[in-house]
């Protein structure tokens, strides 16, 4: 609902202190990815690419791919309606990709060590978690997702999915088959989305929490 301020994607983070794995964030038109930290300017690695949210009402598919095996160029790609952009990468090895923090997942807004923040002025439709590096083709059925002639979407490595289609629900359901099921925090509007219903947050006190779940858990590396 608007291109300026700053607002969270997804995060996932420790509630009991600032350790934060993964925080996709939205800033004035750009994206950028951020995890490993156990301070908040400590990460581990950090990514971003500009200048690619140019529009207001109008619906945008959002894939971040991280795979810390490959070679630094090659570990996190952004993929913004299909398109992969190799952001610039900053990584700093000295602190740890994931120190084992029991870590809540959080759609629209992050807890910055107990206090939320960061929160979304915009709608959220078909949020995925999965446990493998998407590849390119995988992201491209994705987005392709609900077209006339399309690709079965797979549901491999699928360890969280929430399609926000439920309507009136107080509860985001998790059909990964997990019981990752996430609590709607300060009455988020459900509206129409890209495929079905959407939830629509106001930027200010509303967000998706899901408790900590060892399905969720980052893959230590």
């Amino acid at each position: 609902n608007s291109l300026s301020g700053t607002g969270t994607l997804v995060s996932m983070s420790a509630d009991t202190n600032d350790y934060k794995w993964q925080y996709i964030n939205q800033a004035n038109q750009s994206i950028s990815i951020m995890f490993g930290d156990n301070s908040f300017y400590n990460e581990r690695a950090n990514s971003a690419i500009s200048n690619v949210f140019t529009q207001v009402g109008v619906w945008y598919h959002v894939a971040v791919t991280v795979d810390m095996t490959q070679s630094a160029g090659n570990r996190i790609f952004i993929y913004i309606n299909g398109v992969r952009y190799t952001p610039g990468f900053n990584e700093d090895t000295g602190n740890p990709f994931y120190d084992g923090s029991d870590l809540n997942l959080y759609i629209g807004a992050w807890n910055q060590g107990g206090g939320m923040t960061s929160y979304t002025d915009g709608s959220f439709d078909d949020v995925r978690i999965y446990n493998r590096a998407l590849s390119t083709s995988d992201v491209l059925t994705l987005y392709r997702f609900g077209q006339a002639t399309r690709k079965t979407v797979s549901n491999n490595g699928l360890d969280g999915h929430w399609t926000f289609n439920e309507g009136t629900s107080t509860k985001a359901h998790d059909f990964s088959g997990n019981g990752n099921t996430g609590t709607l925090v300060a009455d988020p509007t459900w509206s129409a989305g890209k495929r079905g219903k959407s939830l629509l947050f106001n930027g200010s006190t509303q967000t998706v929490s899901v408790p900590y779940s060892t399905t969720l858990d980052p893959t230590s590396q």
